[in-house]
């Protein structure tokens, strides 16, 4: 195991040590208060193991803290859609997606969205706000979406039921990408999925 103790955070995260992980962020915690860095990976590992009362209370003081960070304002969406509080959600996301438009934490956000809206019943938003982003990829001369964006654009794609709009509304080269990204989301599991969209 590393012994760098951000990269031994990480590791034991990644082998689903949770548990352990959180222990040395509290030692860590106990000799001076949590960079950014380790305040976001107790974040995602307290979503991971459904902590969600612990999450609020770092998220928030967090929040006070630095009110414009993308991540936790990511971290505060998770945690209202997967408490089943979709209205806090969109709330959240939309904010995450006012910060940081094209970058991996808005990425994320407009792919969470789009599921969420769908969930309460709003599906042809969630439609829109994806193919938007899509869109974006579309115009750009040089894309070149990290392959955490395009997994989580892939896993949209079929979450919103959106393969054939993109095949039909996007050159062949976009839509190969999106392609192979669904296909390799159809061979993970939900937790292989949250963990690639947790860790990288």
């Amino acid at each position: 195991l590393p012994e760098d103790p951000d990269e031994l955070v990480a590791e034991l995260a990644r082998r689903g040590r949770y548990q352990r992980a959180l222990n040395v962020l509290d030692a860590l915690a106990s000799k001076a208060p949590l960079d950014q860095s380790q305040l976001l990976a107790k974040g995602r590992i307290l979503l991971t193991v459904g902590r969600f009362d612990e999450l609020g209370e770092l998220v928030e003081a967090g929040l006070a803290e630095r009110p414009e960070s993308d991540a936790l304002w990511l971290l505060r969406a998770r945690r209202a859609e997967l408490s089943s509080q979709l209205d806090g959600a969109v709330m959240a996301y939309r904010k995450v997606i006012e910060l940081n438009p094209r970058g991996i934490e808005g990425t994320e956000a407009r792919v969470r969205l789009g599921f969420v809206l769908r969930d309460l019943g709003r599906l042809g938003e969630g439609q829109a706000l994806w193919l938007s982003l899509v869109s974006s990829y579309e115009r750009d001369e040089n894309p070149d979406p990290s392959a955490r964006e395009l997994f989580m654009t892939g896993l949209a794609c079929r979450g919103l039921d959106l393969c054939k709009e993109v095949k039909q509304q996007f050159s062949k080269p976009m839509y190969k990408y999106v392609q192979v990204m669904f296909d390799q989301a159809l061979r993970l599991d939900r937790g292989d999925i949250e963990l690639l969209c947790a860790y990288g």
